[in-house]
């Protein structure tokens, strides 16, 4: 399977629309229980179904290539052997937008949210860890005895 063309990163949605600014919402990074509010797209990678569907279509265009070996003309030999060279350096795209916050919530909790999905075959991964519970409750101050 040959993966399809990417789209730009800029022309997917955002997987959680940011309630302000990319600027304001790195500063905060608010979360609560039901995941986090303002997350952004902070990383862009190549997807991992889709470069192992990649790697098994080369495997196929090279061991085409191989089995043509002395039953078709040298030039058509030399033509699957370049062909499958050709998209073994073939760069695969960022297609993989990754999602993550770290953060505490206004009931104290310490959150950390990961989000990813790839815009070409629709593999998506989610993985929250509620970390800590923030004591809320102030200490009590001792008074110095005269």
């Amino acid at each position: 399977m040959v993966p399809t063309k990417a789209r730009s990163p800029e022309s997917v949605p955002l997987l959680q629309e940011p309630k302000m600014g990319r600027a304001q919402a790195t500063e905060t990074r608010a979360s609560t229980k039901e995941g986090c509010i303002n997350m952004s797209a902070d990383n862009w990678t190549v997807c991992p179904r889709c470069l192992a569907d990649h790697e098994e279509f080369i495997a196929k265009m090279r061991l085409r290539a191989a089995e043509s070996y002395g039953k078709v003309p040298v030039a058509e030999f030399q033509r699957l052997t370049m062909e499958a060279e050709s998209e073994a350096n073939t760069t695969m795209p960022e297609n993989f937008r990754e999602d993550y916050a770290i953060g505490v919530g206004s009931d104290g909790s310490f959150d950390v949210v990961y989000e990813g999905r790839c815009k070409v075959c629709d593999l998506s991964f989610k993985y929250v860890v509620g970390v800590a519970k923030i004591p809320m409750q102030r200490p009590v101050k001792k008074r110095k005895s005269a």
